[in-house]
């Protein structure tokens, strides 16, 4: 209560005379306090919970004891905390904002490319070949996705490339299975055949011959197809015959190899169902003229009729210049007899017209008959025996090179007779 309002008497004690003076009301001021401490004693008391925490308040110390001071609507820390408080709202809702816009684009990006994983499956067959694998239980095939193929070659690093077709690039790749593939990426394909295409690969993946890549599957939800092979760790025939590793490759080996390749190819042509007709035989899969001559298929910088392997094997057969285009490692005076029976082989392979060449079954068996020849000269008791192993080379072999074709035969039986003699 103010001084100059109010004096204070003792009759005020004894009396009623306080109450009717100006109707019993006089100016007071009351002075209170939260708790009888200060400020700081009350922010440390752990006891009793401290009331200034909001940030719009402030403690202030009074003889009652501590007591909060609300700040004004224009107060310039009210209007400092309001501005921040509202920035952080508002950086708050822009970081939501863009989240949210994020997850419906990637949402939208992913419908996208379901959507068009899909197109390409059905345009490739896969419904097709869906359809065929239930009704052929038990059929090791399996449809590859994308991701599984993308993480078996590390997403087809250019290091896990093993290998370069006319179709396509051939990757190394490992599954999570920890099984070892070969990933070939087509290029192209015929549009006329897509939708067979899935079909056509579960009926190669079960061809079953020892001399053959087994098709372990594919991936179809792409728009540039992929195969997924069983993974060979030897190389390919062209780094045999042309690597750089210093190896003597016999003319044992290298018929083998043909021999081999050959039954391979009368196999698909006569054994698989239906027949299949292998269109792209080179060095990489087995070409008899580079195996005797160690020459690639394709030399673009020699002279017209030598830029071709074929056509240079055939220029030097018919000018009676075989040794020139032989390798060095395999001619020598024991094999050529051998060398021009091969050689007289590749040339009736090389006919143009279909109804001159032989089979591939016939030419599988001519290079059967000389391996076994090769290597067990001297198996046989009589000529006729020899004759029969070696069978009619005037069967298999055109007109222009059968006058000369029983070289072998004849030099065999002279070394049958003359160890006949010795004996």
């Amino acid at each position: 209560m103010e001084r100059a309002a109010f004096s204070f008497s003792t009759t005020y004690l004894t009396s009623p005379v306080f109450y009717d003076r100006d109707d019993s009301r006089s100016p007071v001021v009351m002075e209170w306090g939260i708790t009888q401490k200060t400020c700081e004693a009350a922010k440390s008391d752990k006891t009793v919970p401290y009331a200034c925490v909001s940030n719009y308040s402030e403690c202030i110390t009074n003889e009652a004891g501590y007591l909060c001071k609300c700040a004004a609507p224009g107060d310039s820390k009210a209007i400092h905390t309001s501005q921040a408080d509202a920035q952080v709202r508002g950086s708050v809702g822009l970081v939501v904002l863009v989240i949210a816009i994020t997850c419906a684009y990637l949402i939208r990006e992913r419908r996208k490319l379901h959507r068009i994983k899909q197109m390409y499956f059905r345009q490739h067959g896969g419904l097709l070949l869906f359809e065929e694998m239930k009704s052929q239980q038990g059929v090791a095939f399996k449809i590859f996705s994308e991701e599984e193929l993308q993480q078996a070659t590390n997403r087809f690093d250019e290091q896990h490339v093993i290998g370069h077709g006319g179709h396509g690039k051939v990757y190394k790749g490992v599954l999570k299975s920890d099984a070892k593939v070969a990933v070939k990426r087509c290029m192209t394909i015929d549009e006329r055949q897509m939708k067979e295409f899935g079909k056509e690969m579960l009926n190669l993946s079960q061809i079953n011959h020892k001399n053959i890549v087994k098709i372990l599957g594919c991936c179809l939800e792409v728009e540039v197809l992929m195969l997924v092979y069983e993974f060979i760790p030897n190389g390919t025939l062209f780094d045999l015959i042309h690597g750089n590793h210093g190896q003597h490759i016999s003319l044992g080996t290298r018929l083998r190899i043909a021999y081999e390749s050959e039954q391979a190819l009368a196999y698909l042509h006569s054994c698989a169902s239906p027949p299949i007709i292998h269109g792209d035989v080179k060095s990489t899969n087995i070409l008899l003229d580079e195996l005797l001559t160690r020459k690639k298929a394709f030399n673009h910088e020699g002279p017209e009729h030598e830029k071709s392997l074929a056509m240079r094997f055939l220029y030097g057969m018919k000018e009676n210049k075989l040794e020139n285009i032989l390798d060095d490692q395999i001619k020598n005076n024991d094999n050529m007899d051998y060398l021009e029976e091969i050689a007289k082989l590749a040339w009736q392979c090389l006919e143009t017209s279909g109804l001159n060449r032989p089979s591939m079954k016939e030419v599988a068996d001519k290079l059967d008959r000389l391996r076994k020849v090769i290597q067990h000269p001297w198996a046989h008791e009589n000529s006729e025996e020899l004759d029969s192993l070696l069978g009619e080379a005037s069967s298999m072999v055109s007109s222009a090179v059968t006058t000369e074709s029983f070289g072998i035969a004849k030099k065999i039986a002279m070394g049958l007779e003359s160890g006949r003699k010795s004996l």
